[in-house]
């Protein structure tokens, strides 16, 4: 009955910890609001749909991307088989517009992933099972140890995510169990497979290597100091972690100068620091814990206590990775949540400890009865903060914000081709209907650069800014350089649904009559043409036209304008070709060129239409042209052109 018991109890935990994670695990579909979700679902596809294994970008290790590449196998096949998809081709990309900005045109395929994340999160749940089993050495210091993790807030939502987090913990907990079984089963396949799980959980996040420090602890434990270096089942062990490591994320090796430019810049970051995540990091950590956790975390550092003073072997090897690798993350400016996660289920695991310790410390002095209570009690109050929190995120996963509210406001009142800039985690602008630029913050441009370069609105977001208006002692210039663009230009619109910040300016800047917004060049990144303006076409006369355009790449081209005018049975009337920038040479912002096209003497009144070419006279190339969303546009028509009686 016992062991029918605990697994019951166990497999309520499972369930509550699924239902937390994938309770509001569609958030924001089939829009893209998380930042990292689009990179690395990029990554995953484009393996899956090539077999290149070489991902392309190693800022971070590979396992995630090929556990998802493989995993996209069966999506496709049950795609397939219902019709949805004839080829691995059919699975797209999503629009991203800038960082926390973008679209899906197949909101499943994120979902999918999603759970994937989800299901390494629930995964967890059964090895801290049987971690906390071992720790104990009672069942129910196992359910008791799963039951913290499922409720930990900070576990339950990187589960939301296509992210590397929850399988770091994972790999990094499943090593962990290895590690403490060779305390009394010293078996080389323990060596192994602590080693491997090592590697992999490496291949997760490259900031977990230290978490070999158990399977080091373990080994001395048992064997000594000297002894334990003459035993050979140590270094099978760190073969097997670099095994690990170098199978799942091959490309370290295979391109090594890839790693050394995407572990760099992370290393880079790292030290140089993350706007709104950096300093004070002990602090900051300590509060994380005691804000997300509660009293788990005084309970958890009194059993450490405990275990070190009595120098438990299990206790001081379970200690060996949470103790360096606090240090570890503490030595940085940056500090986020991310980075502590890991460190959080052996919190779990010494509160749960500490939990039966107390249920016997009770039951040898009354009764056995008490003891169970007692237990329960404290299982009560530990849980009951973290689960709070937890179902206030999943509430805030399936609310709509001021993202929904101004993506519809923006929708409904803004008029089609209005050209908007908007800074990183806004609501999607439909692409389709305006011309949308995305940047990382407004900030990056002066006020008159969006003036000049004809963007009307500008949205601002508080997921970008508020970081920097909050501490304006440590981002003073960032602070006032919003601060400018609030007084700059006038406010149009404001929400603050859901507590969350999203404000839309206007700066009146001034358009050609007639908008056009082609992108001319191979990715459409070389020059725009913005629109045109034409005056009254009268008999005799020639056709005027100003074309405005607007240089999108910093580096100066030579490029030529090409125009054709054709009447309404497609016959070219007459052609010209000069010099785009008029001699004047290549400028920033919007300007502006004049055409006068001789015509006819006999030329017909009507509607004629002026097809428009750019010509790369480096390489006497014709540049193809895109529209903002880049769908293909050539040739470039501008609008009927009526050629008036007089």
């Amino acid at each position: 009955m016992k062991w029918q018991w605990h697994w019951g109890a166990l497999a309520l935990v499972i369930l509550l910890g699924a239902g937390l994670r994938v309770w509001g695990i569609d958030f924001g579909l089939p829009y893209t609001a998380a930042p990292d979700e689009p990179t690395h679902f990029r990554i995953a596809l484009r393996i899956f749909q090539t077999g290149n294994l070489n991902p392309g970008w190693l800022n971070y290790p590979s396992l995630m991307f090929y556990i998802n590449a493989l995993a996209l196998v069966p999506f496709y096949w049950v795609g397939n088989w219902l019709g949805v998809f004839t080829s691995p081709l059919d699975l797209t990309l999503p629009e991203v517009v800038t960082m926390g900005v973008g679209l899906l045109a197949i909101p499943a395929e994120f979902l999918y992933v999603r759970w994937v994340t989800a299901a390494f999160g629930v995964a967890s749940l059964g090895v801290m099972y049987h971690l906390g089993r071992k720790l104990t050495g009672n069942a129910w210091g196992g359910v008791i140890a799963a039951l913290l993790l499922a409720v930990s807030p900070g576990a339950v939502y990187n589960s939301h995510m296509f992210r590397p987090d929850s399988y770091a913990v994972f790999f990094a907990l499943l090593s962990t169990l290895f590690a403490l079984r060779l305390l009394d089963d010293p078996r080389l396949r323990n060596y192994i497979w602590a080693g491997i799980a090592a590697g992999c959980a490496v291949s997760s996040k490259y900031n977990l290597p230290l978490i070999v420090a158990p399977i080091i602890a373990a080994h001395f434990l048992r064997a000594g100091g000297i002894a334990g270096f003459k035993r050979k089942e140590i270094y099978f062990a760190g073969v097997a972690s670099i095994l690990g490591f170098l199978l799942t994320t091959p490309y370290v090796v295979l391109d090594f100068p890839l790693f050394m430019r995407g572990f760099g810049y992370e290393i880079f970051a790292q030290a140089e620091g993350h706007a709104g995540f950096e300093g004070n990091t002990l602090p900051w950590y300590l509060w994380y814990v005691w804000a997300m956790e509660g009293g788990l975390a005084i309970l958890a550092l009194a059993q450490a206590a405990r275990l070190v003073i009595a120098r438990s072997k299990i206790g001081l090897t379970l200690l060996a990775f949470p103790i360096v690798y606090f240090i570890f993350i503490n030595q940085f400016i940056v500090r986020n949540d991310r980075t502590i996660l890991p460190l959080l289920p052996f919190l779990h695991l010494l509160a749960a400890m500490a939990v039966i310790d107390l249920a016997a410390a009770v039951t040898r002095l009354h009764s056995r009865g008490l003891g169970v209570v007692s237990a329960a009690l404290a299982c009560g109050v530990m849980v009951w903060l973290p689960l709070q929190t937890s179902i206030a995120d999943d509430l805030r996963w399936t609310a709509r914000d001021s993202r929904d509210t101004a993506r519809e406001w923006i929708a409904a009142n803004l008029p089609s081709g209005a050209r908007v800039a908007q800074e990183a985690y806004t609501p999607y602008v439909d692409t389709r209907r305006f011309v949308v630029q995305g940047v990382y913050a407004i900030v990056d441009h002066p006020p008159e650069w969006y003036v000049q370069n004809g963007f009307e609105y500008l949205v601002f977001s508080q997921g970008m800014n508020a970081r920097f208006l909050a501490d304006p002692e440590r981002y003073g210039q960032w602070a006032d350089q919003y601060t400018r663009f609030f007084q700059t230009f006038p406010e149009v619109k404001q929400f603050t649904d859901g507590g969350y910040e999203i404000r839309i300016y206007e700066t009146h800047a001034p358009l050609p009559a007639q908008r056009v917004a082609a992108r001319f060049g191979n990715d459409g990144e070389i020059i725009e043409l913005v629109g045109y303006d034409a005056p009254r076409w009268l008999a005799g006369e020639p056709l005027r036209i100003t074309l405005h355009w607007r240089a999108l790449s910093a580096k100066p081209e030579p490029l030529q304008v090409r125009v054709q005018l054709f009447d309404a049975n497609d016959r070219e009337i007459v052609s010209s070709q000069d010099d785009l920038f008029q001699g004047k040479g290549w400028r920033q912002g919007i300007f502006a060129s004049d055409l006068v096209l001789p015509m006819p003497a006999n030329l017909a009144p009507g509607a004629y239409r002026l097809a428009v070419q750019v010509i790369w006279m480096r390489f006497n190339y014709e540049l193809p042209a895109k529209d903002w969303p880049d769908r293909p546009r050539d040739p470039v028509m501008l609008a009927p052109l009526e050629h008036l009686p007089r």
